[in-house]
């Protein structure tokens, strides 16, 4: 929407000084969508200092907004004039436009002055979704710690391994952030080239609704208030209580999941993880039982891109996880990957390769950013399919053999739907 356009805005400025700088905080606020300033500037700076931005109510999943504002110690001209500077920084998008309009989101890139974990190669992992009832030491928030389960010889009998990077769910019981678990893995020692300590992965759907979650009924509330928006499809397969999102740009959806998903990743970062991992960043393979407009492969690619800024923005590393057809062009964007079943029954749309790279377009691999590979020894089908390498010590060996998989981080687990502590293998 231009500047000059028949719709209502309204602007707060709040100066105060810090360290003799003047340090400008705002709330901008706009009839139906919009973005402001350096809300905008701080996610696009890999492009050269473009704004993107999510448009309608960026200004909670950018800032929080200024709702106090406190005493206005500058000329109320000086004051306008920032606000309109800071207004026309950027130009809006319409986000109750057409299905399909382009909607400007939040990029892929890094903002350099925000620090966050740099994970490396080589790095060890364990993966634990569903919370253990097991009450001793080493056992915090459901999440087992203990030191008989994350360090581990592997099959082939090289010596004992510890996992120093734990993926678990950002919610404690589905309802609180598990900052218990997160303080007890920083505990854990890890090698000095992992910082010294272990490092924690924050588990949340990025592309899926789960009814259980607690800001769940923020997902239905804003899909009754907007039916045109489409925004919640049919149930993913095997997992009955989730539906997949509309990633498509349009109607408003992306201003309101970027949103959405930035708070998700704020509780996160207060709860001290130090990387998120979005799941289900792949709608676009699932056109086949998702039952919603065809979603393409740059609707993805926008989408997961947006993901990452939001990511780096809030101080964390990102995970991609799957979408292995596009990891090379989104390498760049991310710090690692969490692939499951490249070698088994997602081989045929999460292929291996893609995770290494070519010549001429590399992927995490050669960028020397770690894959986080997991195999599972059953599928989700009930009855489910039994991983044709059977055992363990036969799943890792098909991974070392493998010439993409032998790049990876594997380890081997019971199904995806039974994400427990055991059984897993450190490959």
């Amino acid at each position: 929407m231009p500047l000059g356009a028949d719709k209502s805005f309204s602007c707060a400025v709040n100066f105060f000084d810090v360290a003799g700088s003047l340090v400008v905080a705002r709330s901008i606020r706009r009839g139906l969508d919009g973005c402001c300033g350096d809300q905008c500037r701080g996610t696009g700076r890999r492009q050269g200092g473009r704004c993107r931005d999510t448009g309608k109510r960026s200004h909670d999943s950018l800032m929080p907004a200024v709702t106090d504002l406190g005493t206005v110690k500058f000329p109320r001209l000086a004051a306008l004039l920032v606000c309109v500077a800071l207004l026309g920084a950027c130009a809006s998008n319409e986000s109750g436009g057409p299905e399909g309009a382009p909607t400007d989101v939040p990029h892929g890139g890094t903002d350099p002055m925000i620090p966050r974990w740099q994970p490396r190669p080589g790095l060890r992992w364990q993966y634990q979704l569903q919370p253990s009832a097991d009450s001793e030491d080493g056992f915090v928030a459901g999440i087992d710690l203990t030191r008989r389960t994350l360090c581990r010889n592997p099959p082939d009998s090289i010596g004992e391994i510890c996992a120093t990077a734990i993926g678990f769910d950002l919610w404690t019981d589905s309802q609180r952030p598990n900052a218990q678990a997160v303080a007890a893995v920083h505990r854990l020692p890890a090698p000095a080239e992992a910082d010294g300590h272990a490092h924690a992965i924050c588990y949340f759907s990025g592309g899926s609704l789960e009814d259980w979650r607690p800001d769940a009924p923020d997902f239905l509330r804003w899909s009754r208030e907007h039916p045109e928006a489409n925004l919640l499809g049919g149930p993913v397969s095997s997992y009955p209580n989730e539906r997949w999102l509309n990633i498509k740009p349009g109607r408003g959806r992306l201003e309101f999941l970027a949103d959405i998903m930035e708070k998700r990743m704020r509780l996160c970062r207060q709860a001290g993880f130090d990387a998120v991992d979005p799941d289900w960043a792949d709608g676009w393979l699932h056109n086949d039982e998702n039952r919603l407009p065809t979603l393409t492969a740059a609707d993805q690619l926008a989408y997961n891109r947006m993901l990452a800024a939001l990511a780096h923005r809030n101080g964390l590393a990102i995970a991609l996880k799957n979408d292995t057809v596009q990891a090379a062009e989104l390498a760049a964007d991310y710090d690692l990957a969490i692939i499951e079943s490249c070698q088994w029954n997602g081989a045929d749309i999460q292929p291996c390769a893609p995770l290494v790279g070519d010549a001429t377009t590399p992927g995490f691999v050669q960028l020397n950013k770690p894959v986080l590979h997991v195999e599972y020894l059953n599928s989700d089908e009930d009855p489910p399919a039994h991983n044709p390498n059977g055992t363990p010590a036969a799943v890792c060996a098909a991974a070392r053999a493998d010439p993409a998989a032998a790049h990876f981080s594997t380890i081997v687990k019971q199904s995806s739907s039974t994400l427990r502590n055991l059984p897993y293998t450190i490959c």
